[in-house]
């Protein structure tokens, strides 16, 4: 079950984005260093062959200028989590997203003693689920016959979805 931890954050980035630059990564799409970093400052993208080293100067140079923050969703599949210590050793906020709390157990003590709060969010409800559905316009476009119901058509078994 989801819990909209991504969701969240999101409306939270939305919301601060006058104030501090929030950069999102999902690192299910970025898990290297140099994508991340290339992900982060989108402006370097057309100079070839920059260094790690180089794009976290530019980072710092970027982040003096402006409140900066990094958000990393899925950091579990991060390939290289020393960035994060790297990224906080900077002084930029940094936020987790991760489905389990367990993954913290991934990242070395050095990071997870310079994590100053977790949030936990339960999973949602069924009848919240319905709801958040109901409130998608993308939902409304789905035609039903009589005796299909939204429960049946979303909770139905992997074998009737083909």
């Amino acid at each position: 079950m989801r819990s909209g931890k991504t969701t969240l954050v999101k409306h939270i980035i939305r919301s601060l984005n006058k104030k501090v630059i929030v950069a999102y990564v999902d690192c299910s799409l970025y898990q290297t260093t140099y994508s991340i970093l290339k992900e982060i400052l989108p402006r370097s993208e057309f100079v070839l062959y920059r260094s790690n080293y180089e794009l976290i100067k530019e980072l710092l140079k970027y982040a003096r200028e402006k409140r900066f923050a990094v958000c990393f969703d899925n950091f579990e599949k991060l390939k290289e989590k020393d960035l994060i210590a790297r990224l906080m050793s900077l002084n930029l906020c940094i936020i987790l997203i991760s489905d389990n709390e367990e993954n913290l157990s991934l990242l070395s003590e050095s990071i997870r003693s310079n994590i100053p709060s977790i949030i936990r969010l339960q999973a949602y409800t069924i009848e919240q689920s319905f709801d958040i559905l109901k409130d998608r316009d993308d939902i409304s476009t789905l035609k039903f016959n009589d005796s299909t119901t939204w429960y049946n058509y979303l909770f139905r078994d992997e074998k009737d979805q083909t």
